[in-house]
């Protein structure tokens, strides 16, 4: 019930003032409903901010992918426990450490976002990653 939009494309997250905008596979300046950003985490070692109204799978042991279906059966059986900041749901960077994978399920639609971290910064709270782009029919 997937179908891919893109796959594999890489997207650099300079700092916490930019977004990466999911569904479209790019970094922007503004916030929309499926865009990811990266904050302090609140104690100065970084963490994704996840959109709104998404669930997080985490697999374990942590692995460099994941495919649609995995994600979407890690998400349904094996939600993430994300923290919070504020209002906004986080993954740690220590939780996602380069190498690994995770993926985002978007609640209204059920479209996925494999996430593939590839570096992260504590300094900027930047990171480089890898990105696939499912759209849920």
């Amino acid at each position: 019930p997937y179908t891919l939009v893109y796959d594999n494309r890489r997207l650099n997250l300079p700092n916490y003032n930019e977004y990466i905008d999911l569904k479209a596979g790019t970094v922007v300046e503004g916030h929309n409903a499926w865009t990811m950003s990266s904050d302090s985490g609140g104690d100065s070692r970084g963490a994704f901010e996840l959109p709104e109204a998404t669930s997080a799978y985490l697999p374990s042991p942590a692995r460099p992918t994941l495919t649609a279906a995995e994600c979407a059966a890690g998400v349904a059986a094996h939600p993430a426990a994300t923290g919070t900041l504020g209002s906004d749901a986080i993954l740690r960077f220590d939780w996602v450490p380069p190498g690994s994978s995770f993926c985002l399920r978007f609640n209204h639609t059920g479209d996925l976002a494999v996430i593939r971290v590839v570096d992260t910064d504590n300094g900027n709270y930047g990171a480089k990653l890898d990105v696939d782009f499912y759209q849920h029919h």
